[in-house]
């Protein structure tokens, strides 16, 4: 049993330091281009973070999420305090 706990022995076929796949410099219409689909993608509103699986087996089973929001209803609330204060911070209003 011992044997079988030690593990697999790694053997690798190549021991490059450089990328074999390096990524191409984007030129300046294509940069401008790729900037324009980033910022035309909405941001996130929610999140489901796994929590624990419930059941016996892959096909009996299901996933426990919770959700948390960025935006909208689901998102944390700060107090009327913070607000004022982050209104004012680095202005000559902040005391």
């Amino acid at each position: 049993m011992a044997e079988l706990e030690k593990g697999v022995k790694i053997s690798h076929i190549s021991n490059v330091e450089w990328d074999a796949d390096p990524h191409k410099s984007l030129s300046a219409p294509e940069l401008k281009e790729h900037e324009k689909k980033l910022m035309a993608l909405r941001t996130r509103s929610l999140d489901q973070i796994p929590l624990m699986f419930s059941g016996e087996g892959y096909y009996r089973g299901y996933l426990l999420y919770e959700r948390a929001g960025h935006k909208g209803k689901h998102a944390p609330r700060v107090s009327k305090a913070f607000m004022e204060v982050a209104k004012h911070y680095g202005t000559p209003k902040q005391e």
